[in-house]
């Protein structure tokens, strides 16, 4: 009998893989309400300007030791008391507002020429009724647009004042809100708003994107003299009733004798 010969044997598995099941992702975007307050801190004209590290929110400060942010997005202004003391922008103001329901299409800015040379700003409401993407397994994801916003003061060249961009998934009406201040001009301004994104045209991507409404800002422009103010601004959705806010501060500026040093009260 002769030797055993070795042979390669070659097959594959009978049947089929079975099929993966698509996933959809959870909803990622949310209209945030904004929670914006003006507190009269005290009467006269305080020393120094606090740090985000001085003003509390339910008794946690802004910023801690290391650097930290404690609140995400949170805005803050603060007024000595100066009898010249600068306006804070919007607080109050008198609104215009007007309804568009505009969709924004890449190709085709949306342009808006402004002639009251009154207004202190105008403030874009963008809306965008579903947000997601289909990829080639069936799963349901984010989708990203970029747009921009510029204004040309006086017939001159648009300079961008806002540059951005919406990422994530949602499959109800999501909206932001976006204020623009206005520089001083003898004619007027032209708004342009551009979107960057090219629109995908395809049932496997929703991606409309509007410009729901356009209002025009005319700053009262109290200055509030003889009084510290602070003005903070901070999303609602961070607390479940309106937060106690708290500020350190050096207290009102009194006269006191030249040999008189009020740190070490000596």
């Amino acid at each position: 009998m002769g030797a055993a010969q070795l042979l390669d044997i070659h097959g594959a598995k009978g049947g089929s893989d079975k099929p993966k099941t698509p996933t959809e992702a959870p909803d990622s975007l949310r209209s945030i309400a904004l929670a914006k307050m003006l507190i009269a801190v005290g009467e006269g004209e305080f020393d120094g300007i606090p740090t985000a590290q001085n003003i509390y929110l339910d008794n946690t400060p802004l910023q801690d030791e290391q650097g930290n942010l404690n609140f995400p997005n949170v805005k803050w202004e603060w007024r000595t008391g100066s009898v010249e003391q600068p306006y804070i922008p919007g607080i109050p103001s008198v609104e215009n507002e007007t309804t568009l329901g505009i969709e924004l299409r890449s190709g085709t800015p949306w342009v808006r020429s402004i002639n009251n040379t009154q207004l202190s700003a105008v403030r874009l409401r963008f809306a965008w009724p579903m947000l997601q993407s289909i990829d080639a397994n069936g799963n349901i994801n984010g989708y990203r647009i970029e747009y921009k916003v510029e204004v040309a003061t006086d017939g001159g060249a648009y300079q961008q004042v806002l540059s951005e961009a919406v990422d994530g998934k949602t499959t109800s009406t999501y909206e932001r809100t976006r204020r623009v201040d206005l520089p001083k001009a003898a004619s007027g301004w032209m708004l342009r708003v551009t979107r960057i994104t090219l629109n995908q045209n395809s049932n496997k991507i929703a991606d409309t994107m509007q410009i729901a409404c356009y209002t025009e800002v005319i700053d009262a422009k109290l200055r509030y003299p003889h009084t510290a103010m602070l003005y903070i601004e901070f999303s609602a959705e961070q607390f479940r009733n309106i937060p106690a806010i708290t500020v350190e501060c050096d207290a009102r500026k009194i006269a006191v004798p030249s040999n008189y040093d009020p740190r070490s009260r000596s």
